[in-house]
C-alpha cells in the first residue's frame, strides 16, 4: 500500500497533536463530564481509539520513510 510522503513539518505537527492536544482534550472532556454529571466513556474511548490508530499509522509511515532515506 502506498502512503503519502509527509514533510518533516507535517510529521512534527501531527506528532505534536497526538502527544499534546489529544490527551488534553480527553482530560478536559472527562473533567467537564465529572463536573456536570454525564458519562464521557464513549467520547473519550472514541478519541483514544482514533489517536492510537493515527499514532500507529504515523509510526508506520515514518518507518517506511526512514528505510527509503537510508
Amino acid at each position: 500500500m502506498k502512503f503519502p510522503k509527509l514533510t518533516n513539518g507535517q510529521y512534527d505537527r501531527i506528532k505534536q497533536f497526538l502527544l499534546m492536544v489529544v490527551p488534553g482534550a480527553s482530560a478536559l472532556i472527562t473533567g467537564i463530564g465529572a463536573i456536570y454529571g454525564f458519562s464521557t466513556d464513549k467520547i473519550t474511548g472514541t478519541i483514544a481509539l482514533l489517536a492510537v490508530f493515527a499514532g500507529i499509522t504515523l509510526n508506520y509511515i515514518a518507518g517506511k520513510y526512514d528505510k527509503e532515506v537510508l
